[in-house]
């Protein structure tokens, strides 16, 4: 059930603690790591946590680079192929 109609079934909201009356809070960005809590769930990645794997870099910049921002030791490679980690 989606009581809001924001995309967001009420037992995500109720686990992360949005308000599942309210439409607007799946466009929030609760973590502040530029991606709404409906594109972090989409992607599997935590809402309330701008760096989901803990890795040292946050989920938004992880996407944009093609990494996985539920794996923490993709962050520890070389994934530009730069000699450089």
């Amino acid at each position: 059930m989606d009581s809001d109609g924001d995309g967001l079934s009420d037992e995500v909201e109720d686990e992360l603690g949005l308000d599942k009356t309210d439409a607007n809070d799946a466009l929030a960005d609760t973590d502040g790591d530029g991606m709404s809590n409906a594109d972090e769930v989409a992607a599997g990645t935590d809402p309330t946590d701008a760096d989901s794997d803990n890795d040292g870099i946050s989920d938004t910049v992880e996407i944009a680079n093609n990494m996985d921002p539920t794996d923490g030791t993709d962050g520890m490679g070389d994934n530009d192929g730069d000699g450089l980690t």
